[in-house]
């Protein structure tokens, strides 16, 4: 778990700047793109299911702030 750990904070020292990014940047959604990215490539290096769903965890802040509220496009 020290792996699972250590990702966590590196996220969490991370997070503020995603956060301003996601606040003031015209490209929001390309940065969730990134960050989604960033997230699968991250899971696909962790063999265990307890390290992807901490890493899944990790991001999901970061993730759901990007797309904020959007609706469906068949509404």
């Amino acid at each position: 778990m020290d792996r699972i750990t250590e990702l966590e904070l590196q996220v969490t020292a991370l997070g503020a700047v995603v956060q301003l990014l996601l606040g003031t940047h015209p490209e929001k959604s390309a940065i969730t793109e990134i960050l989604e990215n960033v997230r699968d490539t991250t899971k696909s290096n962790f063999p265990t299911q307890a390290e992807r769903d901490a890493i899944e965890a990790a991001f999901e802040p970061f993730i759901l702030a990007g797309r904020g509220s959007q609706t469906s496009p068949a509404a």
